[in-house]
């Protein structure tokens, strides 16, 4: 206990009256019946995110890449139609993983903060939740594949360049997002 401790060398008095924190959570996971109705609803907003608008951001995310290799690096879209449709697609993929994972962490983060907002406006702070995934994310990419392919690994070929700078920018992206 606090009071049998010896005393610092600042502190003349022993402190008598310490007092407890409040519990920020129920005790073994109890929760009222007000809060678990509040997760309840909360939860089904979560499963019911925009999937198909995740994959189809992520698949113009990763396919306007295919545009800066074709112009700058020259890298022939006709000769590398499959390099390039299998790595957009896998790309896309990956990234709309991240899109998910970001909207889905900061729905959580903003619902455990104020309670409030998921009551008032659940579907405005998943929406906004989404349009900050989507601009985090795709900053993040793109920031990442053009250092890779113009300052890190100019040296490589075209096509070793593209797949690599893409899966790397994707994969760290991803990584990012599940942190």
């Amino acid at each position: 206990s606090l009071v049998n401790r010896p005393l610092p060398a600042n502190r003349s008095t022993p402190i008598t009256n310490v007092q407890p924190l409040p519990a920020t959570m129920p005790r073994k996971g109890r929760f009222t019946k007000e809060e678990q109705a509040l997760m309840e609803e909360n939860r089904g907003h979560q499963d019911q995110a925009p999937q198909a608008l995740y994959f189809t951001v992520a698949l113009l995310t990763a396919a306007f890449p295919v545009y800066l290799y074709s112009s700058v690096k020259h890298l022939d879209p006709e000769a590398n139609t499959i390099l390039y449709g299998v790595t957009t697609i896998v790309c896309g993929v990956i990234l709309s993983y991240a899109y998910h994972n970001s909207a889905t962490a900061f729905h959580n983060r903003v619902g455990s903060r104020d309670a409030q907002a998921l009551k008032q406006a659940p579907q405005e702070l998943a929406s906004f939740a989404s349009a900050q995934s989507l601009f985090y994310n795709n900053a993040m990419f793109y920031f990442i594949l053009i250092t890779l392919a113009f300052f890190l690994l100019p040296n490589f070929s075209a096509p070793a360049n593209y797949v690599t700078s893409m899966f790397v920018s994707a994969g760290l992206v991803t990584l990012f997002s599940t942190a």
